[in-house]
């Protein structure tokens, strides 16, 4: 008689544990993970202002010409804490190449350009103008 109440202990150990573990499978299949909301946000209506510029002025050693004539080398936009390489790739497309030029910009023009409101344009503005001055 004792025999048959251990078997059926251990059968009945077995049988919830398998339940139990069956169940908590597809609770965890049918869980919706969300991710975490993002920082960055953008309106939905944003296009980027693109002018059409050569192809060589990408190049690190390609020299800026304005209507005017030549103005100079073009200089490191990804200095200025907050801009990385898209966001200077945008402003080089939009004919932003100096700190002069980012710097004689209005906030509003830069946030356009750039298509984020994670950084104060302001600081960028600031930034440049004391970087440009010699």
């Amino acid at each position: 008689m004792k025999q048959s109440r251990i078997a059926f202990f251990w059968i009945g150990f077995a049988v919830s544990a398998a339940t139990t573990t069956w169940l908590y499978w597809i609770w965890r299949k049918s869980r919706v993970v969300t991710p975490a909301p993002l920082v960055i946000s953008r309106r939905e209506s944003y296009q980027p202002v693109v002018e059409k510029v050569s192809a060589s002025i990408s190049k690190p050693d390609a020299r800026v010409e304005k209507a005017g004539g030549l103005v100079g080398q073009p200089d490191e936009l990804e200095a200025i804490t907050g801009i990385g390489s898209v966001t200077a790739q945008r402003l080089n497309d939009a004919g932003i190449y100096t700190y002069k030029q980012l710097g004689s910009l209005t906030p509003e023009r830069v946030k356009e350009i750039s298509g984020t409101n994670r950084w104060d344009p302001n600081d960028w503005i600031d930034q440049a103008r004391g970087l440009a001055e010699p």
